[in-house]
């Protein structure tokens, strides 16, 4: 566990704490990490709105392939941390934070309407100051995900009350086809099982926030 302090703060601080720590270096990195449903993409493009133009690298960018997933037996545990590339999205990360001058990086993108991945979907460039990175496991001690905190300037954990989450699991699942019984057989059997061990993960972030603020669709 890191020594990071777990900290209740509001969404203004993280906003000021950013530019504050964006003002002195070239390359800021923002983490959002949480739950399934929590509101981190929800939360990264608001703050990108803030911000002005930043890039969001999406984890979910990362997704193995259905194909991948179904001949290794892990379809129906989609979003489980050993169904992402790990060391491809640390490999990313080590890229943009050692970005140089003429040097584009481009980042996969997650398509949830064909549910894959599009490559090369997000570009940054080097005069991206910020670069926010979202994503459920960014704070997991595990390898290769260990990797990716130290790559974090300020890591938050974005938290919502489980009810209000579940509520956007399942609409989420439904809108991809499954009726409301197989929405919910599958947040409880595997949405559920991985919030439960990314839960363990919020003592390492900088600041604990919570975005009940907008009750949107989210990540």
């Amino acid at each position: 566990m890191s020594s990071h302090s777990r900290r209740v703060g509001t969404l203004e601080e993280l906003v000021a704490k950013t530019i504050s720590g964006a003002a002195s270096v070239d390359r800021f990195m923002l983490g959002l990490a949480g739950t399934p449903g929590s509101g981190k993409s929800t939360l990264a493009k608001h703050l990108r709105r803030r911000f002005g133009y930043v890039p969001i690298v999406e984890m979910d960018g990362f997704h193995l392939s259905n194909s991948e997933l179904e001949q290794a037996g892990l379809l129906h545990r989609k979003g489980a941390m050993e169904t992402f590339d790990g060391h491809g999205f640390v490999d990313l990360l080590l890229r943009i934070r050692n970005q140089q001058e003429g040097e584009d990086v481009t980042a996969p993108r997650f398509d949830r309407s064909r549910e894959e991945c599009v490559p090369d979907a997000i570009r940054i460039r080097p005069s991206d100051r910020i670069v926010i990175v979202e994503g459920n496991y960014l704070l997991s001690d595990d390898p290769p995900w260990a990797s990716v905190r130290p790559n974090l300037d300020l890591c938050a954990f974005v938290d919502v009350d489980a009810a209000t989450r579940m509520q956007r699991l399942v609409r989420r699942h439904m809108s991809y086809g499954r009726t409301r019984a197989e929405a919910r057989r599958f947040v409880l059997n595997s949405d559920e099982h991985n919030a439960a061990l990314i839960e363990e993960t919020r003592g390492s972030a900088d600041l604990v926030v919570n975005v009940e603020w907008q009750d949107v669709e989210s990540t």
